[in-house]
């Protein structure tokens, strides 16, 4: 497959990783990386690191947002009930959000076509929140998270391979096997007492 031309600070990190003593597999990755985002996101690499730094935002807050659950199953001595706040709470916020940036033009048709798989999203949320709300207080928040890391990794990882609910094909090979053993790996080594 012929590579696609990349621009700007890609195609000067393909040439610097072309005059290094020799291919590195992590500079095989990267610019490999840096290639999808670059065919995805329309040549826009400046999009996909963009997006890059949402996710890790994203992920930044998980841990937080499961502290905040806690102090409020504290308070309500129920996960469940805690789960319908925070429900409540993201539900005013998304439709705030959408009435003032969004403008969606959406009809019954749009929900009639959905698959079932695309109404799970919400079993899943009342599940990992009430879930984690529960069990964070008796594992405690980072060996919570250490679990929550393993499962969406060797989760995504199956699903990237499957190419699941429509996501982007990415088969497993040893290279990603190997960098799914050390990634988890990595999780309960920070956690070793």
């Amino acid at each position: 497959m012929k590579p696609l031309p990349l621009s700007g600070q890609c195609r000067f990190m393909k040439q610097r990783h072309s005059q290094s003593s020799g291919p590195t597999r992590r500079g095989n990755e990267i610019e490999e990386s840096l290639r999808i985002g670059h065919q995805k996101y329309g040549g826009n690499t400046m999009n996909y690191i963009l997006y890059i730094g949402f996710v890790l935002t994203a992920g930044i807050l998980i841990p937080i947002q499961t502290a905040m659950n806690v102090q409020m199953t504290r308070i309500t001595g129920n996960a469940l009930v805690t789960a319908q706040i925070v429900f409540m709470i993201a539900a005013i916020i998304g439709i705030l959000l959408l009435i003032c940036i969004q403008h969606p033009s959406l009809s019954l048709d749009n929900f009639r076509s959905a698959p079932l798989t695309a109404w799970g999203g919400g079993f899943i949320a009342v599940f990992y929140i009430s879930t984690l709300a529960f069990t964070a207080p008796k594992l405690g928040l980072g060996q919570s998270t250490a679990l929550v890391l393993t499962g969406q990794i060797i989760s995504a990882a199956l699903l990237d391979h499957f190419g699941a609910f429509g996501t982007p094909t990415i088969l497993l090979n040893p290279n990603r096997i190997i960098g799914i053993i050390f990634l988890i790996a990595g999780v309960f080594i920070i956690k070793w007492k």
